[in-house]
């Protein structure tokens, strides 16, 4: 395939210049870019974030496609639609395409704000190439020039192998590391400008660097003076096994036998799971039997009294209606097993709950932790940590309800779980598409406390305090 260089200039996005050369070069490019869910500007200088999870589904991919070809084959061209997130919203919008600057492409070409296929895929590679550079280095800490060497020897799903001293000993420990990724993640991995790219500068300094220093570096440093031999393997697989693991990276002991896994979350993903609503086509109520797959997992009644809330839910005359119906009959449950003073009903619900966001974000892998890497620097989170919340005598959680709004102007319920102290804990909300009727999705997003009770390990605190 020939990659062909975008830059951005003050022509607009349109159909016909995406075939210009007689190829698909550039349309891949840019069906690539919205399948990433990349962030764009507009002509107006409004940020516009391309809905990934719409363009997830093969069909929709398939029907931007489609159109593109015809208004770049018609006489008179006209814009086609984009389906994303704009100024910050949270209800998804379709723009025209006319509404954007043109792109950057994937492959060889200038960094951009805006042409990265995946940026969490990326880090993972990079966390496990910084493991990996880590661990040669011993007692010695590394840096960016390190990362580069180690991307510049990495070849996609082979084995690289490398030796460190060990001091005591003099003899050397043996450390390898392989890492799969799709064609179009190890074209940005293999571009020689990837460390200085706008949106992933910061996040290795701050975050990948950081933490493979803090972090591997503490087994780096047994390794190279336990006086024994040690055989390490890193592994970052991105194409096996997705749904059978949460572990982006693991970290494999050969000798002793024993494993990290880590799960990693690049910049600011709230999101610890989601759960779909079923076909848009599919009947209430078998919309309703998959809602209520996700709520009977966390101990909530949303069928009702007799049944009533579910007959209402099924009797509804459009699917947001019957959502606002699940998520109220939901809530009332919830503030129910909360009212008066904090007793028995109260803590097994929490602790089922908890035990559920355990379930979240590292399905039955005890030992997993996962990392917030961000631009700002990293955390690393203990989902142990929630075992502790049950037995806290002053913790409780404060139920809200609330709402955002769809693009149609109609109600995408919410309900926020909060501590004692009004921060925001987990909120389940929902997930609309733009399309007629609309594909949904539950999703659990953390919050900030979530994050605070579960960081067991932080490098932004400190550097604050350095300042």
């Amino acid at each position: 395939m020939r990659y062909v260089e975008f830059r951005l200039t003050e022509a607009v996005l349109n159909a016909k210049s995406l075939l210009k050369y007689g190829n698909d070069d550039r349309l891949n490019a840019l069906l690539n870019l919205i399948k990433s869910g990349a962030t764009w500007t507009t002509t107006d200088g409004k940020k516009f974030v391309i809905d990934r999870e719409f363009y997830s589904n093969p069909k929709n991919i398939q029907d931007l496609e489609k159109e593109i070809r015809a208004q770049a084959a018609a006489p008179q061209q006209k814009s086609f639609s984009i389906q994303g997130f704009l100024d910050g919203s949270e209800t998804p919008s379709a723009m025209p395409s006319s509404s954007f600057p043109k792109p950057a492409g994937t492959g060889a070409r200038a960094s951009s704000e805006e042409d990265l296929s995946n940026v969490g895929e990326i880090a993972e590679i990079l966390h496990a190439a910084s493991v990996y550079a880590r661990l040669l280095q011993g007692t010695n800490s590394i840096d960016v020039t390190h990362l580069q060497r180690i991307l510049d020897q990495l070849d996609n799903g082979n084995r690289l192998q490398g030796k460190a001293e060990d001091i005591k000993s003099k003899d050397f420990d043996k450390f390898s590391i392989m890492v799969r990724a799709s064609k179009d993640i190890w074209n940005d991995i293999k571009r020689k400008d990837i460390l200085q790219h706008p949106k992933i500068k910061n996040l290795v300094t701050n975050s990948i660097i950081a933490d493979a220093n803090d972090n591997t570096g503490e087994y780096a440093k047994k390794y190279a003076t336990n006086g024994e031999y040690d055989e390490v393997e890193v592994i970052g697989d991105g194409l096996t096994d997705q749904k059978g693991t949460k572990a982006d990276i693991v970290f494999k002991n050969k000798v002793t036998g024993r494993e990290a896994k880590f799960s990693l979350k690049a910049n600011t993903t709230k999101e610890l799971h989601q759960h779909g609503l079923g076909p848009v086509n599919a009947p209430m109520a078998r919309r309703f039997e998959i809602a209520k797959e996700f709520f009977d997992g966390i101990n909530v009644d949303v069928a009702g009294k007799d049944g009533l809330a579910q007959q209402e839910f099924e009797q509804a005359e459009d699917i947001f209606t019957a959502n606002v119906l699940l998520f109220r009959q939901a809530y009332t449950d919830i503030q129910e097993k909360f009212q008066g003073d904090l007793d028995r009903k109260e803590r097994v619900f929490m602790t089922n709950f908890l035990q559920k966001l355990k379930e979240f974000a590292r399905r039955d892998e005890d030992g997993l932790d996962v990392k917030q890497f961000t631009v700002k620097g990293y955390y690393v989170l203990d989902m142990g940590l929630l075992d502790k919340l049950v037995t806290e005598k002053d913790f409780n959680f404060v139920i809200e309800y609330g709402s955002g709004k769809h693009k149609t102007g109609v109600a995408l319920p919410k309900i926020i779980f909060k501590t004692p102290d009004g921060g925001t804990f987990i909120t389940i909300r929902t997930y609309a598409s733009t399309s007629n009727p609309p594909y949904m999705r539950i999703k659990v997003d953390k919050g900030d406390e979530f994050v605070k009770l579960t960081t067991k390990k932080t490098n932004i605190e400190s550097k604050k305090q350095s300042k």
